[in-house]
Parts: C-alpha cells; structure tokens; sequence
C-alpha cells in the first residue's frame, strides 16, 4: 500500500496553535508591520523614544531617516527626555538651531562647539569678576572689577537673537537708586524682565544688599 505523504508543518515563534484569519469584527486588532504604518502614527511611537534610540534609529532606512527629520518630533523627544522647563527655555534657540540639534548638544558632548561671535556696539572697560546671566536670548552683564581695583556699576546688555548682535548699555533714571558699583557679586535671572543681584564687594568692603533690575521696555528700573 502506498504511503501518504505526511501533513506539511507549520514552525511559530509560540507553542499556541495558530489564530483563524480575523473576522470582519477584529480587523481592527491586525498587527502591522512598522514599515506599513502611516506617518503619524509612526511619529506617534518615534516620539516614545529616548534621544540616542531616535538618532540611531534615523539610520535604518530612507523612511526613517524623513521621519527622524521632523523637527516636531525632536521637540516632543527633547520634553519627554528633559521637561517641559527646559523645553520652554531652549524655545529661542531651537527656532534657529532646531530640536534635533538643540537635542544633541544637551545631551551628547560631541555636538559641542565653540564659534566666535563678532559683535557691535558699545565698548565695554576692561573688568574681571563681574556677573553675567542669561535672559532668554539676551546676556545681562553687571559690574565687576576694574582698572586699579575700582569696582563698577555698568550694565550691558548683548541681544543674541538680533540680526547683527550689538552691545548697548543699559541706563537707569537719574531719579532712581541703583546699586553702588562691586565685583564678585550674583545675579540672577528671576522671571519675565526681572533679576535680582546680591552682594559683592564694594569700595567699603563686602555688601550684603539685595536689588531688583527690571529690563523690560522703556527705561530699566532698578529697586532695593
């Protein structure tokens, strides 16, 4: 008698025996293939990933690397990777850099670079030991130490973000207090236009005085 030939087998990756096609009903259940989703939903999951995961992820094929090219993207990388915080901080800078870029240089020192900046405007003297902080895109320069050890009392202001970035002094009313000149001194960007700046060392000696600098339009207050 001759021998039927035996049933061909059918190899799965579990010992479950295979699903029946899906009905009409659970067609909405079907697991695609990455490759086959759309580009939100793809977006959708790409934004789930840790910034190094996304970078190396770009490089599987041409779709990815297009899809990793949405600045939209890296924006919703960088928040999930750092906070909202940092993300409303660095705003400035990713609308001329971008938040793949933005991204990369927070997180990985190879990105990392020094660039040389010419800049216009008012000469500032020659100091040592002053403070500087950063307001938005605009850096806030306060005082410090002078020829012969004469603490000064100067602010200066360089906007980053202007097309041709210029140094301009920044001069508070005649009718109003402003801090004796220091070096050594802290100042901090508070919130909106506001800084505060603490101590220092004078012509008398160390200071322990708190002021507030206002720098928002029209002429800059400052109040103790």
């Amino acid at each position: 008698q001759q021998q039927q030939p035996a049933p061909a087998t059918t190899i799965t990756t579990t010992t479950a025996a295979a699903a029946p096609p899906p009905s009409s009903s659970s067609a909405s259940n079907v697991l695609l293939p990455f490759d086959r989703l759309d580009d939100e939903a793809a977006l959708l999951i790409l934004s789930l990933l840790d910034p190094q995961s996304l970078a190396k992820t770009a490089m599987v094929s041409r779709r990815m690397r297009a899809l990793c090219d949405c600045d939209r993207l890296w924006q919703a990388v960088f928040a999930r990777a750092l906070g909202s915080k940092a993300t409303m901080s660095l705003a400035g800078p990713a609308r001329t850099l971008g938040w793949r870029t933005v991204t990369r240089q927070v997180i990985t020192l190879e990105a990392l670079h020094w660039r040389r900046r010419r800049v216009d405007g008012a000469v500032m003297p020659a100091r040592c030991n002053f403070s500087a902080c950063a307001v938005g895109m605009a850096i806030v320069i306060f005082g410090g130490e002078g020829q012969d050890t004469t603490p000064l009392g100067d602010v200066y202001l360089l906007d980053m973000a202007a097309p041709n970035p210029c140094w301009e002094r920044v001069i508070t009313p005649t009718d109003m207090p402003s801090p004796p000149g220091r070096w050594g001194h802290t100042l901090r960007h508070l919130r909106g236009s506001l800084l505060v700046l603490y101590g220092g060392c004078g012509s008398d000696g160390p200071l322990t005085d708190v002021w507030l600098l206002d720098i928002s339009g029209g002429a800059p207050r400052c109040r103790r």
